[in-house]
């Protein structure tokens, strides 16, 4: 009763303070109203867009059961600006959903991406091959430093697959072996093929000093390096001889065995570990649906990371070093809020896609320790399929294809973004002339 009775206060001072202005002094802005659904209200804007969102909210309200309708569509709170809004969204908001700015497609007021916007410079990865005729095919990860670290070859057809590195403009093969992960020290983790009939292997190490397998344990046929954190943490996925997939944690020099535990029943790949040895990843328990989780290696204890109230199911699709969780609270083809559980498990909602306003349906998302946002691998609409785009904050998203330069002609978008470092250089893939191609995101404005 405290908390929510200081939420009152808080959100009606804010209220006061503007609907008493003196004459003259009232807000700007757009207009709308205050949709009211279950765990959060979202700003509802006068003009087109309105319709069809109330619409949608009514339909929501049925399949809900809802007998009360909301004061937007009924009368109430009918007619506020949009800074009254973003004050009860800066005084409570866990219960306030910020304003999307961005409409259908990514449009967004040049002044503010001008405003917002880093500035990308695209490199396609595999226009820089070292002699004689290397490739560069798949990237990884990409550093703090600026460093991308991935996969090539000395013969795309026959030859070796060697780790390889790519910094302003040079690509250097390091060491043969099949790259996984990285980490921002310069080790690489995977492993070393030794029956390319059965396609099996060792899980290795490797850097510019050399490489090193990780021993086999008793019953191992096979095994590869799944990730790494910058202190040397690993997690390795492995087959004993009944081909049954397992998962370690390598640490200091020890390996041992990883057990969820009891509110984890089943693991779904992929995982992440931070450098606090925290791992994120999905579930599914029966009789809720999917779960993310996180996992502390030191205590030994899961957190499930719940959906919103408005949604069945969540994943947890990445984990940064201030131990926030980022993923879906979802309706599968349907909503998809995006947002990060906090180190104290409160989730926070980023952007809310799926919806009329914003049809998107994405698959995957990154971030970096500055909460910046990227979506891509977007499944539907058809017109977006080749776009990915930036959250730089609540409520904003950007279209990277409009921020970024040098881009080929050829090339067609954005498809997918696979990681981000600190600064907000990104590594992923796009289509040139409907073959994929590795891509690297300079983001100019984080160098220093």
């Amino acid at each position: 009763m405290k908390t929510n009775l200081s939420h009152f206060l808080a959100v009606l001072a804010v209220m006061s303070a503007i609907l008493f202005m003196p004459e003259g002094a009232s807000a700007q802005g757009k207009r709308g109203c205050v949709l009211r659904e279950p765990g959060v209200s979202r700003f509802i804007e006068q003009g087109r867009d309105r319709r069809e969102a109330l619409k949608e909210a009514v339909q929501m309200h049925k399949v809900r059961g809802v007998r009360f309708i909301d004061p937007c569509l009924t009368g109430g709170v009918s007619d506020i600006t949009e800074e009254t809004y973003e004050a009860l969204v800066q005084a409570n908001p866990s219960h306030f959903e910020p304003i999307q700015h961005l409409g259908h497609g990514g449009a967004f007021p040049p002044s503010l991406i001008k405003k917002l916007k880093p500035v990308y410079n695209f490199v396609n990865l595999n226009d820089y091959t070292p002699p004689p005729e290397n490739y560069f095919y798949v990237p990884v990860f990409v550093a703090n430093n600026g460093v991308v670290y991935g996969s090539g070859s000395d013969d795309i057809v026959s030859g070796t697959d060697y780790v390889v590195s790519y910094k302003d403009g040079v690509t250097t093969l390091l060491q043969p072996g099949s790259p996984i992960a990285a980490n921002n020290r310069g080790v690489v983790g995977g492993l070393v093929i030794q029956d390319w009939e059965n396609f099996l292997g060792q899980a290795a190490l490797f850097s510019e000093q050399g490489s090193r397998l990780i021993p086999r344990i008793p019953g191992e046929i096979h095994s590869q390096i799944e990730a790494i954190n910058d202190r040397g943490t690993l997690l390795i996925y492995w087959l004993d001889q009944d081909w049954t997939p397992k998962l370690d944690l390598y640490k200091d020099g020890k390996r041992e065995p990883l057990d969820f535990g009891p509110s984890v029943p089943v693991v779904i790949s992929p995982l992440w570990i931070n450098n606090n040895d925290i791992i994120a990843g999905t579930t599914h328990i029966n009789g809720l649906g999917d779960r993310g989780f996180k996992f502390d290696t030191r205590t030994k204890q899961a957190t499930i990371l719940a959906p919103q109230p408005t949604e069945p199911d969540s994943w947890a699709v990445d984990i940064n070093n201030h131990d926030e969780v980022l993923g879906y609270s979802f309706v599968s083809d349907g909503i998809e809020r995006i947002g990060i559980w906090d180190r104290h498990n409160r989730f926070k909602t980023y952007f809310v896609e799926g919806t009329s306003t914003y049809p998107t349906i994405s698959n995957s998302l990154e971030f970096n320790d500055n909460d910046l946002i990227v979506i891509s691998s977007i499944k539907a609409p058809a017109e977006e399929k080749n776009h990915s785009y930036l959250v730089p904050k609540p409520g904003v998203r950007i279209d990277l294809e409009t921020i970024v330069q040098n881009k080929p002609d050829g090339i067609a978008g954005i498809t997918r973004i696979e990681q981000m470092n600190d600064r907000g250089d990104m590594i992923g893939y796009s289509l040139d002339k409907g073959i994929v191609t590795s891509i690297f995101l300079d983001n100019l404005r984080g160098k220093k």
